[in-house]
């Protein structure tokens, strides 16, 4: 079954043990709180790493037309669903992420960023757990009232957070790791 809203606030219900929702709209409290705190936490979420499935790349970004007054050559605006800019093409290449803005003294740059997924059915399995994890612990307290079950869910949610990025991180071609100059020369 794909993830939605709802089944991602219900796991997270349910694991503090309080009744499930119909919808985040539903006017009952737990209902209230998911809703207030779903996007926000998504989106953090999303920031924190850079998860595959929000791996988005871009070589069509429009240039501003003022150019930045100090530290580099050019201003590009980053594409609407840009959550963190990761690297450019070459991963030597400087930038500054400011205000929605990309400044870099590359021309016509090519960024890898981490996009804002909207669609549950789009987050891995993985993802979906830790977040369901991560939206029982800020809920919690304001649930249960239970400082004890808060402390709780918070070591949950780290031990959830740290399997999703493990099961993430094995995804695909390891990279390598070039040798640099300096082992050379201190063998």
């Amino acid at each position: 079954m794909a993830a939605s809203y709802v089944n991602i606030a219900n796991i997270a219900l349910r694991s503090l043990g309080v009744a499930r929702i119909t919808a985040l709209s539903d006017s009952v409290e737990s209902a209230r709180v998911m809703n207030d705190i779903y996007e926000h936490v998504r989106d953090e979420m999303l920031a924190a790493h850079p998860w595959n499935f929000a791996i988005e790349y871009s070589d069509t970004l429009a240039e501003n037309a003022d150019t930045p007054d100090f530290d580099y050559d050019y201003s590009y605006a980053l594409p609407s669903d840009c959550i963190r800019v990761i690297e450019l093409e070459d991963a030597e290449d400087e930038f500054k992420v400011v205000g929605g803005n990309l400044f870099t003294d590359t021309q016509d740059p090519k960024i890898k960023y981490i996009k804002q997924v909207t669609t549950p059915a789009s987050f891995s399995k993985a993802f979906v757990t830790a977040f369901a994890a991560r939206l029982a612990m800020d809920a919690c307290y304001a649930l249960t009232n239970s400082r004890t079950l808060a402390a709780d869910k918070a070591e949950e949610y780290k031990q959830k957070l740290q399997q999703a990025k493990m099961a993430d991180s094995q995804e695909g071609t390891v990279e390598k790791v070039e040798k640099s100059s300096w082992i050379d020369d201190r063998e």
